[in-house]
């Protein structure tokens, strides 16, 4: 055995491991409580997870250590310390879900007199898993959220962006991403019922919303058949009993168009506008457009950019993510103030999705690019400083606008393919709902200045930011009790569209750069 001297954080820890196992040292400090931000997967690319072994910078991803070493970890390259608060009570999706004989009874007293069982909904996104706990009564009416929280997606070890994990899970990780996201789901639900009281109260089913691709590495399916076309994914069973407990998987339209969308449209149940689209914006945008009983579907391979991953100074929602970008010329005109927040008001570590179309669109309103999308002259080589971080620098390259201009135009070419592939013009379309955590932090001016979305949606305000739709979907199931007749209906009347094979994707993507 082998001894490696942690510092990290002012405090000093000592791990014990094995040299012959030939284990990465981001493995083993993840294995001990130091999680890095591999968000490339640990391809080595982003160098994310620098750490300082023998005074010497190493990237831990693809170090191999064997022998006693010393290890200081930077805060910047730890991901647990920038989880964003992990715990919400009383939010918004909770009250919405207040069963008429709970509506002002304290938690004791509910879980006194009104519920004989819990029914745990699970959102699964890309970097985090919100969970939700239901009290469920006798009556159908006897239900509440009693409380809701958020935590890092365990699986990002294994890469910021999806397709990063499905190549690490077809690359030999299957089980081991399988294993830390049960057990994580499992962990946080004991977590809430113990901190809950709950104890007391059986299980009695679980409902889980996710993306093809999260449903495919917590069940540990073989991701090969979603690497590349046609993009199989493989078939499951959707309704199963796990430790004695019912389990519903929200079912997928197809690998790019998943649950957790569907869970969406589930959550807003034939609203009162008869034309809607419904967006999740992220590394795969998936897009749905319903009119009456029509649904169509699909998803525009956005790539990372809007996830922070694909941008050489981006990041994850994640404490100290820069948001709320404002630039403004100073009065010689030549140089600019940049005002920005942090979340949870941390120091800036990177910038989120959102943050990085606030820049995009500060960049087009202050003529920091041209029309082609392009620095002008002074920042075409050096890029342009947002602020600094303490690892330096954080800059907006030419290269991260490309990335932005790329995903930009492939959300906005998905849109006009689905109005022109229904019969519909922007005009026709009565409402937009904007979900996500991504969705929920644009704002307006940004959206109206990057050209994301058709100007008729801008200019008549029909654009509401909807939140977590697929949790509200999946908490929804808990309520209604019985989903399967409602998802059937949902999954037997779409029609996806491909935008590779559509005819006009090519010459519409262009025009829309």
């Amino acid at each position: 055995m082998a001894i490696i001297t942690v510092s990290s954080g002012g405090n000093i820890s000592v791990i014990q491991y094995n040299p012959d196992n030939n284990t990465t040292l981001a493995d083993i400090l993840y294995n001990n409580g130091f999680p890095l931000n591999t968000v490339c997967g640990g391809t080595g690319f982003c160098k994310k997870c620098l750490v300082i072994v023998d005074n010497i910078p190493q990237k831990a991803c693809s170090y191999i250590p064997c022998k006693d070493i010393t290890v200081s970890i930077p805060k910047s390259s730890l991901l647990q310390a920038n989880i964003p608060g992990t715990h919400v009570t009383n939010t918004t999706v909770s009250k919405q879900y207040i069963g008429t004989n709970t509506e002002t009874a304290s938690v004791s007293d509910k879980t006194a007199n009104v519920f004989d069982s819990i029914s745990v909904a699970i959102d699964i996104g890309s970097t985090s898993v919100s969970t939700s706990l239901v009290g469920m009564g006798r009556k159908k009416d006897d239900f509440a959220v009693i409380d809701t929280s958020t935590i890092f997606n365990p699986t990002v070890r294994y890469g910021s962006d999806v397709i990063a994990r499905v190549q690490a899970s077809a690359g030999g990780r299957k089980d081991a991403m399988s294993s830390i996201l049960i057990d994580t789901l499992e962990s946080e639900v004991k977590r809430l019922i113990t901190s809950n009281h709950l104890e007391a109260i059986p299980v009695n089913s679980i409902y889980i919303s996710c993306n093809t691709i999260m449903q495919h590495l917590l069940l540990g399916l073989d991701c090969t058949g979603i690497l590349a076309y046609p993009f199989t994914p493989v078939p499951f069973d959707h309704n199963f009993v796990y430790k004695e407990i019912s389990v519903f998987i929200i079912p997928s339209f197809s690998t790019f168009v998943g649950g957790d969308i569907v869970s969406g449209l589930y959550y807003l149940d034939k609203p009162q506008y008869r034309r809607y689209i419904l967006l999740d914006l992220g590394t795969n945008a998936e897009m749905v457009l319903v009119d009456g009983d029509r649904t169509f579907c699909t998803s525009a391979a956005a790539g990372p950019a809007f996830e922070g991953a694909g941008i050489s100074c981006g990041c994850a929602y994640i404490k100290g993510a820069v948001r709320n970008v404002t630039i403004k010329p100073k009065q010689n005109k030549t140089t600019f103030s940049i005002s920005y927040k942090t979340i949870d008001n941390k120091l800036p570590v990177g910038i989120c999705g959102s943050g990085i179309m606030d820049i995009y669109s500060q960049f087009v309103t202050n003529h920091i690019i041209d029309e082609n999308k392009t620095f002008v002259d002074k920042y075409m080589e050096s890029g342009f400083e947002i602020t600094k971080s303490a690892a330096g620098p954080i800059v907006i390259t030419q290269q991260d606008i490309r990335h932005i201009q790329l995903a930009v135009s492939a959300i906005k070419t998905g849109i006009d393919i689905l109005l022109r592939r229904s019969g519909l013009s922007a005009s026709d379309i009565e409402k937009v709902y904007i979900a996500g955590s991504f969705g929920s932090s644009l704002q307006p001016e940004a959206i109206k200045n990057t050209n994301l979305l058709p100007k008729e949606f801008i200019n008549r305000q029909i654009i509401q930011f909807s939140g977590n739709t697929s949790l509200s979907g999946a908490i929804k199931c808990a309520v209604d009790r019985c989903c399967t007749d409602s998802f059937n209906e949902i999954m037997g009347a779409y029609t996806e569209i491909e935008l590779a094979n559509d005819s006009e994707f090519n010459s519409l993507f262009i025009g829309n750069l």
